[in-house]
């Protein structure tokens, strides 16, 4: 319901000029909107990512991986990935810089990839790989190509392809309800890395390109690294509490016991 009066008011008053931002309507809204729950991607754990990129054969999934790599260095979106183009990342040997010039926040958005090793299998020698099995016909400079059985075509990918990337990583890696993973789980996943990791509200927002602070404590509030770590704290602060109690009654008893004598 909220969507399409937000619609039909948008149309309404481009087209007519009428602004039908109703007190009642809103109202109304509101109450009908009461515990409603909207559905969010699910998110990958960094040992689940582990596994893909260092077991999963390069064969299927090596475009996968890089599309995994890219999007979560940079909380891109599908429209971004598809976007993306050659002269957009530029390999400097130990990292990776890529920039994204046409963000919908219609701001140039950069960010680096570091060459870690996982298990044994290096980061940026998965992007290398893939852009080396690019054809010499390829006229276009899209970075993302089809990719069948170990060649790269000269085909760009849709986003439709994009978007169902994460939904076969966790038919890989067999984790429950793989339909619930879809094109914004690298998005959601690379926030949550960022947070368990300990970062603050401030560096969330400017990774994930956030002017909401609403949105982005969203993520701060659904880490569970971060939840456990304020339940460590209040059990901290109970017990510190408990024997500084007892301290001071043992005290108590000892002065009592000296005055007595």
């Amino acid at each position: 319901m909220w969507s399409k009066y937000s619609m039909l008011r948008t149309t309404l008053l481009i087209n007519d000029n009428v602004d039908i931002k109703y007190a009642k309507v809103i109202a109304l809204l509101i109450r009908q909107g009461n515990g409603y729950k909207p559905m969010k991607a699910k998110i990958f754990c960094r040992n689940d990512l582990n596994r893909l990129l260092s077991e999963a054969p390069d064969d299927y999934y090596l475009q996968m991986k890089v599309a995994l790599i890219i999007g979560l260095a940079g909380t891109c979106r599908c429209d971004e990935l598809i976007k993306l183009t050659l002269h957009d990342i530029q390999d400097n040997g130990d990292i990776l810089v890529v920039k994204i010039p046409d963000s919908k926040t219609k701001m140039q958005i950069t960010f680096v990839i570091t060459n870690e090793t996982i298990n044994g299998t290096s980061v940026h020698g998965i992007y290398r790989k893939y852009v080396s099995l690019r054809s010499a016909k390829t006229e276009h400079t899209r970075f993302f190509v089809n990719y069948i059985k170990g060649k790269c075509t000269i085909q760009v990918i849709g986003k439709n392809t994009i978007a169902k990337i994460p939904y076969k990583i966790a038919k890989y890696l067999e984790l429950p309800d793989a339909e619930g993973y879809t094109g914004h789980s690298f998005r959601r996943t690379s926030a949550s890395l960022l947070v368990d990791a300990g970062g603050d509200l401030l560096s969330l927002k400017r990774h994930g390109g956030w002017r909401s602070t609403n949105v982005a404590e969203g993520y701060l509030g659904e880490s569970i690294v971060k939840k456990s770590k304020v339940s460590n704290q209040i059990t901290c602060g109970m017990l510190s509490s408990k024997v500084s109690g007892e301290h001071q009654m043992n005290s108590t008893n000892i002065d009592k016991y000296r005055f007595q004598r």
